[in-house]
């Protein structure tokens, strides 16, 4: 034996590792004298008859992916049959390594016709086909014996799972399909010349299931390329097209062909062709057709066509219900729909389903029910419910929604306060308030079930508690919380809008502080604008208590400390309708009158007196406030400023515009530096007609800009000074002062006027 003989042995041992056979065979044969490797190459021969199974691919440029897909193959001991259909790269070359079966075939557009060609090349009758960009899993020997030698190969036909890799890298995600690629060529042979599907040549009796479902799995790479793609798509439509205008009411071409326009992005042609499936498709019980319900449903979120996709889910869901991966895709399209009860719905049922396998038919799995149903629950703040799924997740699972990795703000807690028939609006009311990422305590007066049902969706603090002084309610309820500082809000509000930039500054804060927000009450009067009111109701928890007067007003633990005030830009509105406001001020001032007659209190009067205003009751309001003014009042406390302004407001309304000028001149010397204060004074100057008083009034407004409402900062200061200067006449003046009221729709209509 020659030392060339042996060189040539060791690159065959090496071939064989690495699986191409084929050179390890021409190795072989090049070492006649090695007696080694005689036995070497009369066993690789032996081997592919062993199973007694050709593997036919046809392939066409595939140099990247086809020695993958053929080292896959080797352990399989079977015949090896490739169809090249004009290959222009290195992909024969390649194919030569692992082969001696390869032939060629001139492509006449028909897929078909190809795979039925390798198939009759093939040495032995039972058949595998699979793809020349896909490689086999864990190959089974078995597997195919199995089949073969123990099932009725002339009623069925063996399965495989190709799990399809779509984009790339990171991105990728697996769509699964069951393939039809294991038969017997006597019995089968493949029909149709796109998305090729096998059929019996003989019209025997099938079972009742001709599938078997064979335990192996094959990855696909077809997808990843995204020019690629495109061009076998653009092949595909010319074939789809052809194929349809012979069988016009064949579903499955329908779907493949707007399936095709989708991928070319031809969407218009796809919405019309899926028009017509829908119409003549009448079960979606079939894996074709949810893979149509998977591609038409995606179509509608490129093109944002949300409404489709929900008329989709309704006409085909109840065929869907044991499909894991269908029930996860309706649940994306309820919740793009802003449908969140219903995903949930949905997913619920998802999660009871039994599932097997790792990925399903669509590339879902049990981990991307419970993410959605976290990322629901996330988005609606619901905590608890959250953190029970998040636990079974992976801890690498990528993190897509924002609030996903926080669940509690330690330095915040929000203190919901829900009174009778409240329940319906509590959970609107915890939804409204995620964002603030913080620590929810839920104190129900009462003992209503329901409440408590709703808030232990959000947080494990929730207390029962029985009518009890408001007081002694609120410090009740700061004794639980664990923040640092306790936001508090009524059941019956919402959040409108908040800067949680601001907010952040103000909660590493520490000492007697107290945080205002605005409260928005619903429209009672004809006035466009809504009242804005200035409550206090955030406070740091271990420097502050109630006083036992007024739930809103906490005062300081320690004796000679004041209370700092900071305005915090939050906004909270009440969620009812006007009838249910206007019944619960009733109840309201019916509660503050019998308090009233025990003794009279400044601030149960000021809120009396508010409530009326709020109301548009004039008239009550006026009197209650003329009331407080006989009493003795801290001039710099926000509460009297409140009442002032709101009686000069009243008075104006009421047209007592002398009464008005009274109250302004009294109180002129003290709040010559608020906006509130200085609106309402120009008011009262321009309807006596003393307008440079009013012009001066609005202009310092605007120029304090420490109203807790923009309007009075901005617009509305700049819409009356727009009036007063088009009743004296001056145009220009009044155009421009119009054109500063941010599209105040009075404005808008001034201009008009002045302009035409």
């Amino acid at each position: 034996m020659t030392g060339a003989d042996d060189k040539q042995y060791e690159l065959a041992k090496t071939a064989l590792k690495q699986g191409p056979k084929n050179l390890a065979r021409k190795y072989l044969e090049n070492c006649p004298d090695n007696q080694a490797a005689k036995k070497e190459l009369a066993e690789l021969d032996a081997s592919d008859e062993s199973l007694g199974v050709s593997i036919c691919i046809i392939t066409k440029d595939n140099e990247k992916t086809l020695a993958r897909c053929l080292v896959s193959l080797a352990a399989l001991n079977a015949e090896i049959v490739i169809v090249d259909t004009g290959s222009t790269d290195k992909t024969l070359k390649i194919a030569t390594k692992y082969t001696r079966n390869i032939y060629h075939f001139k492509w006449i557009d028909d897929f078909a016709a190809a795979r039925n060609y390798a198939a009759k090349l093939a040495k032995y009758n039972y058949i595998m086909t699979i793809d020349s960009d896909e490689y086999l899993l864990q190959p089974k020997q078995d597997e195919l014996k199995k089949f073969f030698d123990g099932i009725n190969s002339r009623k069925k036909v063996g399965c495989y799972l190709q799990v399809n890799m779509l984009g790339k890298s990171k991105e990728q995600r697996p769509y699964i399909a069951s393939v039809s690629r294991v038969y017997d060529k006597r019995y089968y042979k493949f029909l149709f010349p796109i998305h090729e599907q096998l059929t019996q040549i003989y019209k025997d009796k099938v079972d009742n299931d001709p599938v078997y479902d064979l335990k192996l799995q094959c990855i696909h790479y077809g997808y990843t390329n995204q020019s690629k793609l495109v061009k076998k798509n653009q092949r595909n439509q010319a074939l789809l097209v052809k194929q349809l205008k012979n069988d016009p009411t064949n579903t499955y071409y329908m779907f493949q062909l707007a399936k095709t326009y989708s991928i070319l992005k031809k969407y218009k042609e796809a919405f019309r062709i899926y028009q017509e499936f829908f119409r003549f498709q009448k079960e979606y019980i079939y894996l074709w057709t949810r893979d149509a319900i998977d591609s038409y449903i995606k179509l509608c979120f490129i093109t944002k066509k949300y409404d489709k996709a929900l008329d989709c889910v309704q006409k085909c869901k109840q065929d869907c219900m044991e499909s894991l991966d269908m029930l996860c895709l309706f649940a994306n399209v309820y919740v793009a729909s802003d449908q969140d009860e219903k995903a949930i719905e949905v997913l619920k049922i998802a999660e009871k389903l039994p599932v097997t396998a790792a990925y399903q038919e669509f590339g879902y799995r049990k981990q991307d029910v419970y993410q959605q149903l976290a990322e629901i629950y996330a988005r609606k703040g619901k905590w608890l419910l959250m953190q029970q799924y998040e636990k079974l997740l992976p801890q690498t699972r990528q993190i897509k929604n924002e609030l996903w990795s926080v669940t509690e703000n330690k330095n915040l807690s929000i203190v919901v306060f829900v009174r009778n028939n409240e329940t319906v609006k509590l959970e609107e009311c915890l939804v409204s308030l995620a964002l603030f990422k913080a620590e929810y305590v839920v104190i129900i007066l009462g003992s209503s079930l329901a409440s408590s049902k709703i808030a232990h969706q959000f947080t494990e603090q929730v207390y029962m508690v029985k009518e009890k002084l408001e007081a002694d309610l609120y410090n009740f309820a700061l004794a639980k919380a664990k923040g640092n500082y306790v936001f508090w809000i009524n059941a019956d509000e919402k959040l409108q809008g908040a800067d949680f930039s601001a907010l952040d500054k103000f909660l590493v804060k520490v000492g007697n502080y107290v945080g205002n927000i605005l409260v928005e009450e619903p429209l009672l009067t004809k006035s466009e604008e809504p009242v804005l009111q200035s409550q206090t109701r955030f406070g740091y928890r271990k420097f502050i208590k109630f006083d036992g007067k007024y739930i809103a007003s906490p005062i300081t633990k320690k004796k000679g400390q004041n209370i700092q005030q900071i305005e915090l830009p939050i906004t909270l509105k009440h969620n009812l309708t006007k009838e249910e406001y206007q019944k619960y001020n009733e109840i309201r001032r019916t509660k503050l009158k019998n308090k009233l007659k025990n003794s009279i209190d400044v601030t149960l009067l000021a809120e009396l007196a508010t409530n009326y205003f709020s109301n548009g009751d004039n008239v009550h309001a006026i009197k209650y406030y003329y009331q407080l003014l006989t009493l003795p009042l801290d001039l710099q406390d926000e509460l009297t400023l409140n009442s002032v302004t709101n009686l000069i407001n009243a008075l104006v309304n009421e047209k007592q515009y002398q009464d008005a000028l009274k109250i302004v001149g009294i109180f002129k010397g003290y709040y010559a530096e608020l906006s509130d204060f200085l609106f309402a004074a120009g008011t009262a100057y321009m309807n006596m007609a003393q307008f440079e008083q009013a012009l001066n009034a609005f202009e310092q407004a605007q120029r304090q800009a420490n109203s807790r409402s923009l309007g009075i900062n901005s617009y509305l200061s700049s819409y009356n000074q727009g009036v007063i200067f088009e009743v004296q006449g001056k145009k220009k003046e009044a155009i421009g002062k119009y054109h500063l009221s941010n599209g105040y729709k009075p404005a808008k209509e001034g201009l008009i006027r002045l302009l035409n």
